[in-house]
């Protein structure tokens, strides 16, 4: 498959037009492609472009502020025992 060109719908979206690669062949399509989530936050912000957290950035968000939280904390055994 040979990708020709694409054209932005709008800074989230591309269309694309892609052709066979084989003349014999004849085949061509169009597709999109779309960007959803956020996986690490840009270091020179676009207003106009605001995309939700993957589920993958939330959950390494989440274990950096548990670790920093109770880092140096962590409770023995023994305690954990006499708490249940």
């Amino acid at each position: 498959m040979l990708f020709r060109y694409g054209r932005y719908l709008h800074p989230l979206m591309i269309r694309f037009y892609a052709r066979c690669e084989s003349e014999a062949c004849g085949f061509s399509a169009v597709g999109q492609s779309e960007l959803t989530h956020e996986l690490c936050p840009s270091q020179q912000q676009n207003p106009d472009v605001q995309l939700p957290k993957s589920q993958d950035s939330l959950r390494r968000e989440a274990a950096v502020t548990y670790r920093r939280q109770f880092e140096g904390r962590q409770l023995d055994m023994a305690d954990l025992l006499e708490q249940a």
